[in-house]
């Protein structure tokens, strides 16, 4: 089995977790200290690849590959709440990759395969707003592998294979506020799998594939700060493909299929953000452990600041946490 997504319930203490997988449930499922693993309904008729919770109302989004949840038709979107399923609108015309969510209004932003939503030509990016599927501008020319909501500064952060994000140039890395896209020029030379930003949004760390930012060299691992782009240390050997602030708020977690971090070896390492504005460099990277007990390379995780937690899946047929 493969796990893809995490997402965490604060309020409810309850992990939710999706990915390829048919027990616990059908490719979603979630766990508590206080019920263990339980599945939710039958599931979905196939992979999920992101889930994200709606805390205030009381909803779980998963999108992925599946065409049914339920067992009813649910175009590779869907809602879980009140113990029931339902398909969100008229869901997506592909698969979907990755969800955020704007907890002050609710709605919902994916990206993915797709070209429409709800018959809507929206362009690889769409925002459920609770009634309709809207486009972003015209969004991207291809796939956003993640997207981060910055409750900060009320702005999308996308990141992925993209190079233009409403008509301009953006070079896998774009900004949605005020209804209008943002670039940073340089951008990235390949793929940005994983953004996220500090809570007060004035830090964002950016991961993937790629070695360059124009012509400054940032290997895989990269902090933005006012518009600009830089490389920390001597970043990583290979792809980092999940990154999130420590519950307490004081690192920035990344994970991928690197070794090697900072010149230490490592497969998840912790960068303490003390040293800002440029962070120093990776020195200090360390392999992540809980209650003493190395864990596995990931591709995905999330935080509970309820108990200072930190869980992590893996693709590798290991989930830990």
């Amino acid at each position: 089995a493969n796990i893809n997504a995490l997402a965490y319930d604060h309020g409810a203490n309850r992990l939710y977790v999706g990915g390829l997988f048919v027990n616990p449930g059908a490719f979603v499922a979630s766990w508590s200290q206080a019920d263990g693993w339980r599945p939710l309904g039958s599931g979905v008729g196939s992979t999920v690849n992101d889930i994200v919770v709606d805390e205030q109302r009381g909803r779980v989004y998963v999108t992925g590959l599946f065409q049914t949840a339920g067992g009813s038709g649910a175009q590779f979107i869907a809602m879980y709440e009140n113990g029931a399923w339902s398909q969100v609108g008229g869901g997506l015309s592909s698969f979907g990759q990755s969800l955020a969510l704007d907890p002050a209004t609710g709605h919902l932003y994916a990206s993915g395969g797709f070209d429409f939503a709800e018959g809507r030509t929206v362009n690889f990016v769409a925002r459920w707003d609770g009634a309709a599927w809207n486009a972003l501008g015209s969004g991207f020319n291809d796939r956003a592998f993640d997207l981060h909501w910055d409750a900060a500064n009320n702005r999308l952060i996308a990141g992925g294979w993209f190079t233009t994000a409403g008509g301009q140039p953006a070079n896998r890395i774009a900004f949605w506020q005020n209804n209008a896209w943002t670039t940073i020029p340089s951008g990235f030379n390949d793929r940005v799998a994983a953004v996220t930003a500090t809570p007060d949004g004035g830090t964002i760390f950016v991961g993937g594939d790629f070695t360059a930012s124009g012509s400054t060299p940032v290997s895989r691992i990269a902090v933005v700060q006012g518009g600009t782009i830089s490389p920390i240390g001597a970043g990583a050997n290979n792809t980092v493909e999940a990154l999130a602030i420590s519950p307490n708020g004081t690192s920035v977690l990344a994970m991928g299929t690197f070794t090697n971090i900072g010149g230490k070896a490592a497969r998840i390492a912790a960068l303490p953000l003390s040293a800002a504005p440029v962070l120093g460099n990776l020195g200090g990277a360390v392999t992540f452990t809980e209650n003493g007990a190395a864990q596995p390379i990931v591709p995905t995780i999330t935080v509970s600041d309820s108990d200072s937690t930190t869980l992590a899946s893996a693709e590798i047929r290991i989930n830990s946490g």
